[in-house]
């Protein structure tokens, strides 16, 4: 994550995923995304190398001023994140 993008829990949201959604999101790292009424940028870069990762995968939405900048993702993708739960601290999370 950069430097700029916002390190308050309350600006990023998290989920877990399985490695098929996750199959589905990497390529749509540093794209816009609606999450609680908001826009946000998804960050999938942290699970590359995807075949190495194990489930559940920690799904970020980061809220930064520069969402509207990123390109949006399309209506399928933005159809998986809204099937997901997302919390807004990443411990919440059962990664059992």
């Amino acid at each position: 994550m950069t430097a700029d993008f916002p390190l308050n829990v309350d600006e990023q949201l998290f989920a877990a995923c399985t490695c098929e959604q996750a199959e589905q999101l990497v390529g749509y790292d540093h794209h816009r995304v609606w999450v609680e009424g908001r826009a946000g940028i998804l960050l999938t870069y942290h699970w590359m190398p995807l075949e190495e990762a194990t489930e559940p995968l920690l799904l970020k939405v980061v809220f930064h001023k520069s969402a509207s900048q990123h390109p949006a993702a399309p209506p399928d993708i933005q159809r998986l994140i809204n099937q997901v739960q997302f919390r807004h601290n990443s411990n919440e999370i059962n990664r059992s």
